[in-house]
């Protein structure tokens, strides 16, 4: 299963890629949030200023998979003012780490 999760996510990157996504970001979830937050005028790198329809889809899509399937189910967890301040941390810098910054 996660062998064919990851053929379908490779394909995925390969027809985004086809149809206009540079060719570093294919399908780059750290990218895609940066181009949002620009786009929403969080920052002012012109060439990455864009909302991206793909984090609406995986939303959507992932919301309504697991409401389909009876498994949503809303959970608080542990610090989550810690674990979003990591999460601000590290997709902050996941564009410089696999050498995608503008």
């Amino acid at each position: 299963m996660i062998g064919g999760t990851g053929i379908i996510i490779g394909i995925i990157a390969v027809v985004l890629v086809k149809l206009g996504n540079p060719a570093n970001m294919g399908f780059c979830l750290a990218c895609f949030i940066r181009d949002t937050a620009g786009g929403l005028g969080l920052h002012r790198a012109e060439p990455v200023q864009y909302i991206r329809p793909e984090i609406m889809g995986l939303i959507l899509g992932a919301f309504g998979v697991a409401f389909a399937r009876k498994e949503f189910s809303v959970k608080g967890g542990s610090s989550p003012l810690l674990r979003f301040s990591a999460w601000i941390f590290c997709n902050d810098r996941m564009p410089y780490v696999f050498g995608m910054s503008f």
